[in-house]
């Protein structure tokens, strides 16, 4: 991925800017249009899964039946009965995980206590009633939710790249010698490279360390990482902060304010350190919200952990 991103910021802009714009798409959809043919090539050789209902409809039953029974009492008494839902599907649940009962969102216990319409419901699914694991998996998602809405932000920055980055290298000199001229998208190349580089070395050296130090099989928690490339992308900010604070400077002392075309007399390589701290921080942030979505969700869930994650970069 890192390299098809690298390829399309240096060789189809460079095409797209000095070539045309039919040429610089064309290219990428007809290379879209084969490697779809040898996809498609090889269906018969893919493992089939057959669908097991979705997620999303487990979690809307649930929150149904406890509307249901917002009045019942989940008091000591009444969980003798919680149980009862749980065994009579034990056999359903297979190889996935299990969960124990948890006292956090306490409210969702009420989808679980039978009541006496419960026990005259002949229907195969009872949108009155749930077992204890499928609640117990919705309040997996729930505890999600803080993590998911605190990495937003990172979406508002993982969207600066491509745009506020770019509009700055517009207004710099991109010369390189007399007669080549960067395209100021094609910076975005040293945030692939930054990746490339990073990764290896973060699974080579890094981790072997951390794992010394933590005892964490993987280094650091998930977290962790994610912390830490949060923290970067913000250094990644506040250099470009201070680049866009001397590059209006420098247009104000060269006159240049009231010309929006003008090129300013500093070099575009003078963003070069918040695209090589982005490049890192989505290194850390990127990959650790992944693996975090994915692990963390419940077994029957897994598609649904993805789905969030890339809603992160979505919602910006």
């Amino acid at each position: 991925m890192c390299i098809g991103s690298f390829i399309g910021v240096t060789v189809l802009v460079y095409i797209q800017g000095n070539v045309g714009w039919g040429l610089g798409f064309g290219i990428p959809a007809v290379t879209m249009a084969i490697a779809l043919f040898i996809f498609l090539c090889g269906t018969r050789f893919y493992r089939h899964k057959l669908p097991s209902g979705s997620p999303v409809t487990r979690i809307i039953h649930v929150f149904v039946a406890t509307f249901h029974k917002w009045n019942v009492s989940t008091s000591h008494p009444e969980k003798s009965k919680v149980a009862a839902a749980a065994e009579r599907e034990v056999l359903k649940f297979g190889s996935r995980r299990q969960y124990l009962p948890t006292d956090k969102f306490r409210f969702l216990d009420k989808a679980t206590v039978e009541d006496e319409l419960d026990y005259e419901c002949k229907t195969t699914r009872n949108w009155r009633l749930c077992t204890v694991q499928d609640v117990e998996e919705v309040k997996a998602v729930l505890g999600l939710s803080p993590i998911w809405m605190s990495c937003l932000i990172f979406g508002v920055v993982f969207a600066q790249s491509s745009t506020f980055f770019t509009k700055q290298g517009a207004t710099l000199d991109r010369k390189i010698g007399k007669h080549f001229e960067i395209p100021a998208a094609s910076l975005q190349c040293f945030i692939s490279l930054s990746i490339i580089v990073l990764l290896p070395t973060y699974d080579r050296i890094f981790v072997p360390i951390a794992r010394n130090l933590t005892g964490n099989e993987r280094g650091i928690s998930f977290l962790q990482r994610i912390g830490t490339g949060m923290f970067i992308s913000t250094l990644s900010m506040i250099f470009a902060a201070l680049t866009e604070t001397r590059r209006i400077k420098a247009a104000k002392d060269n006159g240049l304010v009231d010309i929006p075309n003008a090129t300013i007399p500093l070099s575009i390589f003078l963003l070069l350190p918040q695209y090589v701290l982005f490049g890192i921080a989505d290194a850390f942030t990127i990959v650790g919200l992944q693996e975090y979505f994915y692990d963390q969700m419940p077994d029957t869930m897994k598609s649904l952990g993805i789905a969030v994650y890339l809603s992160v970069l979505g919602v910006r």
